[in-house]
């Protein structure tokens, strides 16, 4: 997967986002993120955000207004 959905910023309780491995056929695969949607400023309630093993290439500003 390369992008998160933007519906996800309809998780307004989500509290932890751990993306970086996915386990596919019994196999470990590392995600390939390369850019969040603008959506996951919304995530209000979000107190661990864990975006290891991606490949993000530029964060937007916005993400200063995450409550972490």
């Amino acid at each position: 997967m390369t992008e998160l959905p933007p519906e996800i910023g309809q998780l307004t309780q989500l509290e932890t986002l751990q993306w970086g491995w996915k386990l596919y056929e019994g196999q470990l695969i590392r995600t390939q993120l390369s850019a969040l949607p603008p959506e996951i400023v919304q995530l209000t309630s979000l107190q661990t955000l864990d975006l290891s093993k991606n490949q993000l290439s530029a964060l937007s500003m916005k993400m200063g207004c995450l409550p972490f």
